[in-house]
C-alpha cells in the first residue's frame, strides 16, 4: 500500500475517533450504566488500537525527512485518546463501589478472607527496585548502561508500537546537547 493510501486510512480513522470522542465529551459525564461505559472503553481501545496500526503502516512507507513530522501528530493525537481512556476508566471507578472481600470462618473460628485464604505465590525476600532509564546527555561513558536499560524497558517490550518506542526514546535523549546546531 503506497503513502497516500495509508494517509487516507489513517485520516479516515482519526475522523472516526474524533467524532467518538466528541460524542463521549458530551455523554461521560451523565452516563451512569457501567456496562455501557465498559464498552466505550473497549470500543476506544479498538480505535486507538487501529490508528497505531495504520501509524506503522505510515512509518513504513513514507520518507525519512518525514518521519519526524509524522510521529509527532501521532503522538499529539495518541495522547488526546489515551486522555479520554483515562477519563472513561475513573468514571467507570467511581460508578462502582470497592469490593470487600467475604468472610470465612477456618478451623479456630478466626474469621479470614477468602483471599488470604487462597494460595498465594511466594513474595521475593528483596523487593527489586523499579527500572528507570535515566535521560541520554550524550556522555559517551554512559552510552551501554542507557542503551542497556532502554532495550529492556522499551525497546524488547512487545506490548509498544514502534511510534511508541520512538517517542520513548525522543524523549530520553537531550537533543540539545547531541545536535546543539539545531537548537
Amino acid at each position: 500500500m503506497d503513502a497516500d493510501k495509508i494517509k487516507n486510512k489513517r485520516k479516515a480513522l482519526k475522523n472516526s475517533a474524533t467524532k467518538f470522542v466528541n460524542n463521549l465529551d458530551v455523554s461521560l459525564d451523565s452516563e451512569t450504566n457501567v456496562n455501557h461505559l465498559e464498552i466505550l472503553y473497549y470500543q476506544l481501545i479498538e480505535k486507538i488500537d487501529s490508528l497505531k496500526i495504520a501509524d506503522n503502516e505510515l512509518l513504513n512507507v513514507i520518507e525519512a525527512k518525514d518521519i519526524e513530522k509524522e510521529v509527532e501528530q501521532a503522538e499529539s493525537y495518541m495522547e488526546n485518546l489515551i486522555s479520554y481512556k483515562c477519563k472513561i476508566s475513573q468514571r467507570i471507578a467511581s460508578l462502582t463501589p470497592p469490593v470487600v472481600p467475604p468472610v470465612v470462618y477456618n478451623s479456630t473460628n478466626v474469621p479470614t478472607s477468602i483471599t488470604q485464604a487462597a494460595i498465594q505465590e511466594p513474595k521475593p525476600a528483596i523487593k527489586l527496585p523499579k527500572l528507570t532509564v535515566n535521560k541520554f546527555y550524550g556522555d559517551h561513558k554512559n552510552w551501554i548502561e542507557f542503551r542497556r536499560k532502554f532495550e529492556n524497558a522499551i525497546d524488547k517490550n512487545s506490548s509498544l508500537s514502534k511510534i511508541e518506542k520512538l517517542i520513548y526514546l525522543k524523549s530520553l535523549v537531550s537533543q540539545r546537547k547531541l545536535f546543539p546546531v539545531l537548537h
